[in-house]
């Protein structure tokens, strides 16, 4: 019961993670590009280099992405495929409602 409860803790912590709407567009953003640096990221959610960093932080210190450094630009990609595998469904639901509608 024990190992269920912390699998539950673990899942929940992750889940977290993407109750932010702008976490979540980056996640998805990485699952359409497989990588993209932090510009392009920024360009994706409308946000500053400064505010895109803290939101990517959360998301590596989640264990949700990983990145790479090239000269001076930052590339980023998703570091766990399974956790990929629990949001595409969930994206691919919502996606044709939020194209229709925005």
């Amino acid at each position: 019961m024990r190992a269920l409860r912390d699998q539950a803790a673990d899942a929940a912590a992750v889940l977290r993670v993407f109750a932010s709407e702008v976490r979540l567009l980056l996640f998805c953003k990485l699952i359409e590009s497989r990588e993209a640096n932090v510009n392009e990221l920024a360009e994706h959610v409308g946000l500053s280099s400064a505010a895109l960093s803290q939101h990517l932080s959360k998301m590596r210190l989640a264990g949700l992405v990983t990145f790479r450094r090239e000269s001076q630009i930052s590339w980023y990609r998703i570091h766990d495929p399974a956790v990929k595998d629990l949001i595409s469904p969930s994206w691919r639901l919502s996606y044709p409602r939020t194209k229709t509608y925005r």
